[in-house]
């Protein structure tokens, strides 16, 4: 069946009179001759007249098919060249939209998920009734919902209409999985697949024939690039992050910012804005090479305790989604730490406590530390109320009377944190008779005292695994075998108590530091002394950033410690909490403020939060229940996964190869966002050939005219 793209142009039909009219008008005779022998010249000008009569009707037919060729050249005939406008056999047909966050890209009329959409509704609107439709999304139903294929058409243009572009990036493999196994599952001979994309290359690069389950390469596969300007050009915020594991109040600390630039162009003066519980606090410029990531740098003082929310951003562009990247920071209080000095001495140097009251709160020009120690003698202590302190420190204390240490057991199990330093005074015997089997304050039996002064004792570093010597990697922090113990408490690994670990050995095998879970709260036994009787640590770099990384372990976690990678949208967000009487559930408010009720899991004995629903880039609470000390709601940030940012385009030749398309069409995205009929290559497109004709026609006109 023969149909026209542009049949407005039938009109040109007309102009096929144009060449019978010249022909009339110009219409030659022959010229009378008068010559002697009439007889053979009558003769010789009635055959001449008789051939140019032959000719010039030759030529007006000639004329006229050219005219007529071109005019249907231009109304571009097809042979079941639409969906909508032919009578063929039922089909089964696939929409896959592209709703990946860089189809949010904003073009002069709207955004290049919209054009999507409409150019989605013009295929459902031009197929049959007995048509078979279905609409599937790139997020691969991680969000959205696909929906089957299906005879009804208001509802499938009503689910486009409803469909939202996604935070997500684009999942081809996984989306055409789905698309070749719904269309394995049609009873249709004729199966056709529309992929709607802006051809970004992040996405298809585990694409291939091999890799789609049930790939039929009978179906015919039609590709629309919704880029088809070329625009392509993307800056991104990729990463913030801060200088510290650990912020106190009214400490100026260095936030740090990520500029990615995807496109061939340097950047100059690019503005970058940092923004803190909704205001802006800081502002510069950056200048980025093309291709390349630049690192900008603010400086900001936070004036109070608690959680706070932010964001830095550029400059808008046209995808101005990645603008953005989302950060929440929690800003501790002073660290109040009593340290009980069990060998005070007159003499400021051979105090035991000397360098460890410099090390957790030394005294450096425009620089404050959150650690604040007060020091205290035995004496002292046992009249000291201890439900505002965060952390105890035992220096080489002989022994303290039974009420106190249970008060501190009481303590340290409603979440406080107990650190024992070895010494002189420390005696073995009456540890574990008092403090380990009476308190249980001690992670293992306590043996005699090494002395290794003949021979060179280190810390071993090969056994350094938990987070508070990540720092160390750091050659600028030194090494934290530089230091040399002469003597130490032998531990006994044999008595290790329950939830007990040895966080860091000495060369010889015996435990340095181990650590004793009590409920809330914690003990952590040093085995060797805290001045310089026993060994050179305090002398050495690493002291003071030691002593610091396990104060802010004892009261911030793991999870506050170590930098982990920026959470992206859509992955899973698991946090251990401390809570003694769970509840079934917990409540999450997402980036939107939309509050989610969780059900909490159980790791072994303590609970998990597991929070799924990150679809959207923000800032998320937790709202935790009032029962822990000193716990609090806290946040966390979720971000666009930076991959998508990159524009960068993916052929169509590749496409083609990737899904061994012998019958992938391009569809211009023009002509279907004008609502033009969908054409079908395989179905035999005409112009071209008509066009061929008229360039034979017009080299056999101009052989003719010229003919003598």
């Amino acid at each position: 069946m023969l149909s026209f793209l542009n049949p407005v142009y039938l009109a040109g039909l007309a102009l096929t009179a144009i060449p019978v009219i010249i022909h009339l008008i110009h219409r030659r005779k022959a010229r009378p001759l008068k010559f002697p022998a009439v007889e053979f010249v009558l003769l010789s000008n009635r055959e001449v007249a008789r051939r140019l009569k032959l000719r010039e009707i030759l030529l007006l037919i000639l004329r006229m098919l050219m005219v007529a060729l071109l005019v249907l050249a231009f109304s571009r005939p097809l042979l079941n060249a639409s969906i909508g406008q032919d009578i063929r056999r039922p089909s089964s047909t696939m929409i896959l939209l592209d709703n990946s966050y860089s189809t949010r890209y904003q073009e002069p009329e709207s955004t290049r998920f919209e054009q999507a959409k409409e150019i989605a509704r013009q295929i459902v609107k031009q197929s049959q009734a007995q048509d078979s439709l279905g609409l599937i999304f790139s997020d691969n139903e991680q969000i959205t919902t696909s929906t089957p294929l299906i005879f009804d058409r208001e509802k499938l243009l009503s689910e486009i209409d409803k469909a939202e572009p996604s935070y997500l990036p684009a999942d081809f493999l996984g989306a055409l999985d789905r698309a070749y196994t719904l269309l394995k599952n049609s009873d249709f001979l004729e199966k056709n697949l529309y992929i709607i994309t802006d051809l970004a290359r992040n996405g298809w690069g585990s694409v291939s024939a091999a890799n789609i389950k049930f790939f039929n390469p009978q179906v015919k596969v039609y590709l629309v690039n919704l880029a088809e300007n070329e625009e392509r050009n993307n800056l991104a915020v990729t990463d913030v992050h801060f200088d510290q594991s650990v912020i106190g109040v009214s400490r100026p600390v260095s936030v740090k910012i990520k500029v990615k630039n995807f496109t061939s162009e340097p950047v100059k003066n690019l503005t970058s804005r940092l923004y803190i519980d909704g205001k802006k606090v800081a502002q510069k410029f950056m200048n980025i090479k093309a291709g390349d990531e630049a690192e900008g740098e603010f400086r900001y003082q936070f004036s109070r305790p608690g959680w706070y929310k932010g964001f830095a951003e550029i400059s808008q562009d046209n995808l101005s989604v990645d603008d953005k990247f989302y950060f929440s920071v929690r800003v501790r209080e002073k660290i109040k730490v009593l340290v009980v000095n069990g060998d005070p001495n007159s003499i400021f140097y051979k105090d035991e406590a000397f360098y460890l009251r410099y090390a957790l709160n030394p005294k450096v020009a425009f620089e404050q530390f959150i650690i604040s120690p007060i020091i205290v003698t035995p004496t002292e202590f046992e009249g000291y109320e201890l439900k505002d302190i965060d952390t105890l420190i035992f220096c080489n204390v002989s022994s303290l009377s039974e009420a106190k240490l249970q008060e501190t057991l009481n303590y340290i199990r409603q979440g406080g944190h107990l650190i024992i330093f070895s010494g002189d005074k420390v005696k073995p015997d009456v540890y574990n008779r008092v403090f380990l089997l009476k308190f249980n304050l001690l992670p293992f039996k306590l043996k005699e005292v090494v002395d290794t002064a003949a021979n060179s004792v280190k810390m071993n570093t090969t056994t350094l695994h938990h987070a508070i010597f990540s720092i160390f990697g750091d050659e600028k922090r030194g090494s934290l075998s530089s230091a040399e113990f002469r003597k130490y408490l032998k531990g006994d690994l044999e008595s290790l108590q329950p939830h007990s670990q040895v966080m860091a050995s000495l060369t010889t095998g015996d435990p340095f530091i181990a650590e004793r879970k009590l409920e809330k709260g914690s003990v952590l036994f040093f085995a060797s002394t805290v001045d310089r009787d026993w060994n050179n640590l305090p002398s050495k770099p690493v002291f003071l950033p030691l002593l610091h990384q396990i104060i802010y372990y004892l009261n911030t976690g793991l999870d506050e410690m170590k930098r982990e990678e920026p959470l992206k949208v859509g992955q899973v967000k698991e946090v251990k909490l401390d809570l003694a009487n769970p509840p079934a559930q917990i409540t999450v408010e997402d980036a939107q403020g939309k509050a989610q009720a969780v059900d909490l899991q159980m790791d072994g004995n303590q609970p998990l939060l597991v929070y799924k629903s990150t679809y959207h880039p923000g800032v998320y609470r937790v709202v935790l229940p009032d029962q822990t000390r000193k716990k609090e709601s806290f946040l966390f940030s979720v971000n666009l996964d930076p991959s998508e940012s990159d524009l960068s385009p993916i052929s169509e030749e590749e496409i083609s190869k990737r899904l061994n398309a012998t019958q992938l069409k391009i569809l211009p995205k023009s002509s279907l966002l004008k609502g033009e009929p969908i054409e079908d290559n395989s179905q035999g497109q005409l112009w071209q050939i008509l066009l061929s004709g008229v360039l034979g026609l017009m080299l056999l006109e101009t052989f003719l005219a010229h003919k003598d």
